[in-house]
């Protein structure tokens, strides 16, 4: 009896439901289908005690994986329109910048687009969760991941492309305009991309509870893609606020070993610091400190230092005399402004290289030190900076004029094999500990 009266059951449903399924429903009305059919198998498991491999679905295996892909690509659908249209609004906004990022409650600038995109990805996975249906949700996750990546690209694209433009404008002031406030919505960008990685995390630890573990991986691993490509934009982000910082102080830069630099006192290295400091006081207020940590150490490193350094690749005449005594006048500077930011062992560590610096213009100036600059170049200098360059011992050589460039090539060329013998000492290239020598 009860078997016939099953089978009349599941014919009258099935034909409903397929009817239904045949009116292409919304997404709502797909959800519910899934949903019923789903409690209805465990309906019949549970209080029926009908065996789980002989409960058949009410709509069949095949209009099921239809529903299946119906739904994703109805999201797939409106998640494309919508992202097409968040871009295309933050494009204008970046572009023009009529009016100021907004500010959070902590003084860190964003834009509204982010919190938008986030909105909607956190809805659609909260719809399909409670779908019960893991493959959905994975389907939905995959797809806005994707749109996450593919957003993330478009922003490293209008970030350099804008920051191009910045730089041809400084040239053609007279013929070019150029909208302000574009520090302040690179920071902003930066922000939202420190902000979206935590925002993925935490939406991965919430929705892998609702999967088995077939699901789990999947989902983390397109998650894990999504954050590193925000990752990326904001390190694009910082980069591009160090080229402006460069690009304000590449004046004071440009004296340096030259005569004004050894007549000047301490004047350009107080002109650099000051400029800093303009920077590193809006970054604190509006930047993640995330990416203002970056900047102080990259800023410290890749243009103070390596900049500094850097000018030795132009041909300068040492003061042997003067050169030791303005170097240091100018670390004393730099040292009073970094402290306040960097640690005391840190900043000493890296200004080993300017002790270096002065140690090869002296060991330098005489032709008899040949071997004893190679000495320290294997016993210390290699040991304070694995990455060591022999450009720059190149470059100091030269500008000291006292060896011949085959005298010189023929240090170089030992001192590279013994470089190599020290990597192969501590183990390989990945044992090499980095530094802006390595950017020389």
């Amino acid at each position: 009896m009860f078997d016939q009266y099953y089978s009349w059951y599941y014919e009258n449903l099935n034909k409903i439901l397929v009817e239904l399924i045949e009116a292409e429903p919304e997404t709502s009305i797909i959800l519910d289908i899934l949903n019923f059919d789903k409690e209805h198998a465990q309906i019949m498991s549970e209080e029926f005690h009908i065996p789980k491999s002989e409960v058949v679905s009410l709509i069949g295996e095949e209009n099921k994986e239809k529903l299946l892909k119906d739904y994703l690509n109805l999201i797939i659908s409106m998640t494309n329109n919508w992202m097409d249209n968040v871009h295309n609004t933050e494009r204008d906004i970046f572009l023009k910048r009529n009016i100021p990022p907004d500010t959070d409650g902590d003084g860190r600038l964003f834009l509204q687009g982010s919190k938008v995109v986030f909105q909607m990805f956190s809805q659609q996975c909260d719809v399909a969760a409670s779908s019960g249906q893991a493959k959905i949700l994975l389907g939905v996750i995959e797809h806005f991941c994707g749109l996450l990546v593919d957003r993330s690209a478009k922003w490293q694209i209008l970030i350099n492309e804008e920051l191009s433009n910045y730089f041809v404008y400084l040239d053609n002031q007279d013929n070019m305009e150029f909208n302000g406030g574009f520090i302040e919505y690179l920071i902003a960008v930066g922000n939202d991309q420190i902000n979206s990685c935590d925002l993925l995390e935490s939406l991965g630890n919430k929705f892998v509870t609702y999967v088995s573990s077939k699901y789990k991986d999947p989902i983390k691993s397109n998650l894990n893609l999504s954050i590193e490509k925000s990752i990326d934009v904001s390190e694009t982000v910082r980069d591009s606020l160090l080229q402006l910082i460069y690009n304000d102080v590449k004046p004071i830069f440009d004296k340096i070993f030259t005569k004004s630099w050894y007549l000047t006192g301490d004047d350009l290295m107080k002109q650099l610091v000051n400029t800093m400091e303009e920077y590193f006081h809006e970054f604190k207020i509006e930047l993640h400190k995330e990416i203002y940590d970056s900047i102080l150490e990259d800023s410290f490193n890749d243009i103070v230092i390596l900049k500094y350094l850097q000018r030795l690749k132009n041909s300068v005449k040492f003061n042997n005399k003067k050169i030791s005594d303005v170097i240091k006048r100018d670390l004393k500077i730099l040292y009073g402004f970094f402290i306040n930011y960097l640690s005391d062992n840190y900043i000493e560590q890296q200004f080993r290289i300017f002790e270096i610096l002065m140690e090869l213009i002296d060991l330098g100036s005489n032709p008899s030190n040949q071997r004893l600059i190679i000495e320290k170049f294997n016993n210390e200098y290699l040991n304070d900076f694995n990455d060591f360059s022999i450009l720059f011992l190149n470059d100091i050589l030269k500008n000291c004029n006292t060896y011949s460039d085959k005298k010189i090539s023929l240090i170089l060329n030992e001192l590279e094999n013994d470089k190599k013998k020290f990597t192969e000492y501590v183990g390989g290239e990945e044992n090499i500990v980095l530094s802006f020598m390595s950017k020389y």
